[in-house]
């Protein structure tokens, strides 16, 4: 059994990088108090590192100025999280912010802190068109699987979430955890992600836990109105509750929820549930598809 954590995170305008230590640490006792062993946070939570800034006054260009003053706190930013990670004993997914590579262009990247001091990140494979548009963020091309104290997991980045193959990649490397923090502006996109998550965890008979951002901001193009509903989603199984819901939060609440996750409940609905659909999955597949001319 292994008790995890998911925000539904409110991006807020914070004063200077203090207070936005404080407010992590803040959560991370919360989250150890209830005895959990990983922090998932939301898409682009990272962005709140340039609420404080004199780049939140600019207009021309704004993103790519804020973009380029986060890089620059990548080093306390990574610090930070391992320390905290190392010192609570704790995995923590912080989000996901935009990291600048080498081929010098941004990816909307997740990064993965152990407690070892191990730091793993998985990039958005799948960028929406707002993504696209601002013409700074390239995808990633490379899945990371994440093998931990209690399993392997993978991350799919919000509109990652909507295509199968991506998870069920994960799935048949052996993950039985997803993350996904998302990040959406509507609820039309919070029902694609939230939709397309517990459809994920059916499909894979896996965990899924979507952690949503919340708030709205003046500061950032890129977040400036969110709408977020956290959940942690099952095989709708024997073992698990029917309508394939963990946990979930109210909607627009700033919140931390709480899921234990039982590896032996998901083995048994795998091999011994009402469906096999991790199974079946594989031949379904390789189906081949012939056309009928029916003119």
């Amino acid at each position: 059994m292994t008790k995890i954590a998911i925000t539904q995170y409110e991006i807020e305008h914070l004063p200077n990088w203090q207070a936005y230590e404080d407010k992590i640490l803040r959560l991370v006792e919360r989250v150890k108090e209830n005895e959990a062993e990983l922090l998932t946070m939301s898409e682009y939570a990272g962005l709140e590192l340039a609420s404080w800034t004199e780049h939140t006054r600019w207009t021309e260009h704004k993103i790519d100025k804020q973009f380029a003053y986060i890089n620059s706190l990548l080093p306390e930013y990574h610090q930070f999280y391992t320390t905290l990670a190392k010192q609570y004993q704790l995995y923590i997914q912080p989000g996901t912010l935009p990291v600048l590579a080498e081929d010098g262009h941004y990816r909307n990247r997740a990064y993965f802190f152990s407690p070892n001091g191990k730091i793993g990140y998985q990039d958005k494979i799948y960028l929406t068109p707002f993504e696209q548009e601002t013409k700074l963020i390239r995808p990633g091309h490379q899945l990371q699987l994440f093998e931990t104290s209690f399993g392997k997991l993978g991350i799919t980045i919000c509109y990652d979430s909507e295509f199968p193959a991506l998870a069920h990649q994960f799935a048949k490397a052996g993950a039985l955890l997803l993350l996904v923090p998302s990040c959406t502006e509507k609820i039309s996109g919070l029902t694609r992600v939230s939709i397309s998550s517990q459809a994920r965890a059916i499909e894979n008979q896996c965990y899924v836990a979507q952690s949503s951002l919340i708030g709205k901001v003046t500061w950032s193009d890129m977040i400036d109105i969110n709408t977020g509903q956290s959940a942690v989603y099952c095989p709708a199984d024997i073992g698990f509750p029917e309508e394939g819901i963990l946990a979930q939060s109210q909607l627009n609440i700033p919140t931390i929820i709480y899921a234990n996750l039982s590896w032996d409940k998901l083995m048994h609905a795998r091999q011994h549930g009402e469906m096999r659909n991790f199974a079946d999955l594989q031949t379904i597949i390789s189906t081949p598809l012939t056309t009928v001319n029916m003119t």
